[in-house]
């Protein structure tokens, strides 16, 4: 006997499954890496136009299946309502994972001589979240950052780029992780899954980019002693130009760590595969995709980006359950 697929929603933290099960088509829900916000997209049968349009509020969504856990996927907040209104009359709420409004608030403010870590815990503090921060990103020290009319999610995501890592605020939580270390960006470990060809749907695809675009990366600092500029070297594959960082960095040990983070996320861009499974509502964003038995070039470790989960529903009966994974090449 086949598992059956289902789903929990609550608007406005009361329950509101039933009533949406006498309607839905679809629902699927989208896990991003780092800022990126995770969204949620339900398609309902608006026969007659009955439906009452929603207003503003928040969807509260787990998927699994009606034979075991379900997993939740986040609280989203109602951003757009659409539908058809002619023929086979339809309307789809699109909701975006909740944030919190108080870091969009622009700062002026300087850090001195402080680990990534200190600066997003303070930062964390601050707006009543958790941190969550790797320590493979949060021990690097900053001798001077400065935070000049910018808003605290903006300065975060910007130190988290600047040395490939993923800043994030969900479900309370405020993450900042390296990119590749097996965490989501809330700072829980990411499953990881393995796969051979035998266990895809078809339609899985792949993009390669056999020419390498850099061989190396190049950032500089200010070397005390000589009033020069000191430089820095990462290694990416050997072959191909260097690729210079334009901005200095105030000492050796963040120059490393920049050059590093360039170069971890230029390898990645060297591919891209997609893949769906039968559903699976564990898999999230920043695990690791193993593939094998599937052809030269696909087979190896893929850091995944994205996971999208889609159930759709023929008379209120889930008729499908699909988890599209999309990767990028290496675990970073």
């Amino acid at each position: 006997m086949s598992r059956k697929p289902y789903f929990t929603i609550s608007v406005n933290g009361s329950d509101a499954t039933g009533q949406f099960a006498q309607r839905i088509l679809s629902i699927e829900v989208t896990d991003n890496a780092g800022h990126e916000s995770d969204t949620v997209t339900v398609e309902l049968d608006d026969r007659g136009g009955s439906i009452a349009m929603p207003g503003e509020g928040t969807l509260d969504v787990a998927i699994g299946y009606l034979d075991g856990e379900f997993t939740r996927k986040g609280t989203f907040e109602i951003e757009e309502i659409g539908g058809t209104f002619s023929g086979e009359r339809t309307m789809t709420i699109t909701g975006k994972a909740a944030g919190k409004p108080s870091l969009k608030q622009s700062k002026t403010r300087s850090w001195d001589d402080q680990t990534v870590k200190q600066i997003a815990t303070k930062i964390a503090g601050e707006h009543g979240l958790q941190p969550a921060i790797d320590s493979e990103i949060g021990d690097i020290k900053l001798r001077f950052e400065g935070q000049s009319e910018e808003s605290d999610m903006h300065f975060l995501s910007r130190i988290a780029k600047r040395f490939d890592g993923l800043f994030s605020v969900k479900d309370g939580r405020l993450g900042l992780v390296k990119r590749g270390a097996g965490k989501s960006a809330s700072g829980a470990a990411a499953p990881s899954i393995s796969l051979t060809s035998a266990d895809l749907l078809p339609g899985a695809d792949y993009t390669l980019k056999p020419r390498k675009k850099y061989g190396k990366v190049k950032a500089t600092y200010p070397d005390r002693e000589s009033t020069k500029r000191a430089e820095v070297e990462h290694t990416v594959n050997g072959d191909g130009p260097t690729h210079t960082l334009r901005v200095p960095f105030n000492n050796e040990a963040e120059a490393k760590a920049a050059a590093k983070g360039k170069g971890d996320q230029l390898k990645r861009d060297e591919g891209s595969v997609s893949v769906s499974i039968p559903g699976d509502p564990s898999m999230v964003a920043e695990g690791t995709l193993e593939l094998s038995e599937c052809r030269e070039g696909v087979d190896g470790s893929w850091t995944i980006e994205s996971v999208a989960d889609r159930i759709e529903f023929t008379e209120g009966e889930a008729s499908g359950y699909v988890t599209t994974i999309n990767g990028k090449k290496g675990k970073g």
